[in-house]
């Protein structure tokens, strides 16, 4: 029977050789669409370490002094007085739990503030490089930020008081990077020589997005001097919209300073992960669309097979095939060419991943990736043979050799 079948493919070589040239073609692209689909789920789906929920962010901005609205100030206020005044107005608000200050501080913000950390010592082969996160105590409370031993945001917020800093790992650790807990309890600089710090411990490094891994590390460390640009609140549960409606002007604005572009969390993680929604959307109609072009192929190769071969299958039927070999012998010919398409591209998809030539971060998931599309790929071959397989089984053999 084996022997027939592939027999019977070989005299069909044509054909097949399309049929094969498709299929190798669907599983490279499909396998590439479905590994970046993992690739994002697989970070989508590693703990932040901090709560995303009930929180609402704005910017702070002080008003020019060429502006006819500029207050001049006194010897008892700054600018710095009137941030504070405001911040405190906000803590008092009935909706609020705590309000934070930094810059560069929130996520699903894409700008990158790299700076380096090396150990106060002789040797400074041993370096850090990390996004730094520059913030009031209270961003920890604001955001939950949790310790990577289990501290609390209330002790990561005592730590930043008293001026040590906190670092991250690595989600995506590099043979060029220095291992982070090597630096806990001990003296570093960060960015240069004058600038010490001590570093306390190791916290979850916040991203940039949810989709976007952490290639280097994550630095929290206090203002200092710095103008904080943001401001972030977190909010009792399910009450951001009633605490933006609840702001008046003088909650807005104290002195010079005042607050604008107020907006939730939730607001702005879509208008972060927009474009790769839009990616991911479109992802899946290729894959879709891909899924559809091997149904339709399939379902009309097969159809025409079946009426090209009414005679062969009435004479097998004859000859004491049962109708399930008849089934069993074209879904096996749909399946003989997927195995050999799926050969042949899983070579390519391995040759791609080791030569790393893909734009997807490679993790285990990504050859997992291609047992799967077999899978997809064999469902949808043995649905599209369904109908004409069906349709020979049930061959008259008497009408079909007297109509020959």
């Amino acid at each position: 029977m084996k022997r027939h079948l592939l027999a019977q493919m070989r005299n069909e070589w044509s054909s097949n050789i399309w049929m094969i040239v498709e299929l190798f073609i669907v599983s490279v692209v499909l396998w590439f669409i479905f590994a970046t689909l993992a690739m994002y789920y697989s970070m989508y789906k590693v703990d932040k370490g901090w709560d995303s929920h009930d929180i609402c962010l704005a910017s702070t901005n002080v008003v020019p002094q060429d502006s006819p609205h500029y207050h001049p100030y006194d010897s008892t206020s700054t600018p710095r007085t009137d941030l504070q005044l405001l911040v405190n107005n906000l803590r008092n608000n009935e909706y609020v739990e705590a309000v934070g200050l930094g810059q560069n501080a929130l996520p699903y913000n894409y700008n990158y503030y790299g700076t380096s950390m090396g150990l106060v010592t002789p040797d400074t082969t041993f370096m850090y490089y990390a996004n730094r996160r520059m913030m009031s105590p209270d961003m920890f409370k604001v955001f939950r930020i949790e310790g990577a031993n289990g501290e609390t945001p209330e002790q990561l917020a005592e730590i930043l008081e008293r001026d040590q800093v906190i670092i991250s790992g690595y989600e995506l650790f590099d043979e060029n990077l220095s291992d982070p807990d090597r630096f806990i309890g001990q003296q570093v600089f960060i960015g240069d020589t004058a600038s010490v710090f001590y570093v306390a411990t190791k916290a979850y490094g916040m991203r940039r997005s949810d989709y976007e891994p952490l290639r280097g590390g994550v630095v929290y460390t206090p203002l200092g001097g710095i103008w904080p640009r943001e401001l972030a609140v977190r909010v009792k549960p399910g009450m951001s919209e009633k605490f933006l409606q609840s702001l008046t002007h003088d909650d807005k604005q104290v002195g010079n300073v005042y607050i604008n572009n107020l907006r939730t969390i939730e607001a702005e993680r879509e208008n972060a992960h927009y474009d790769i929604n839009v990616s991911i959307r479109n992802f899946i109609i290729c894959a879709s669309f891909l899924l559809l072009v091997i149904f339709l192929s399939f379902l009309g190769t097969f159809w025409f097979r079946t009426q090209e071969r009414t005679s062969e299958i009435a004479i097998r039927i004859t000859n004491g095939a049962t109708r399930r070999d008849i089934f069993a012998r074209f879904v096996g010919e749909g399946l003989g060419l997927l195995v050999i398409a799926t050969v042949a591209a899983a070579i390519v998809d391995i040759l791609l991943i080791k030569y790393d030539t893909l734009p997807i971060e490679i993790t285990s998931l990504t050859y997992y990736v291609i047992p799967f599309v077999f899978i997809l790929l064999s469902a949808m071959t043995v649905a599209a043979i369904w109908t004409p397989a069906s349709k020979a089984m049930k061959i008259d053999p008497a009408s079909a050799l007297k109509d020959q």
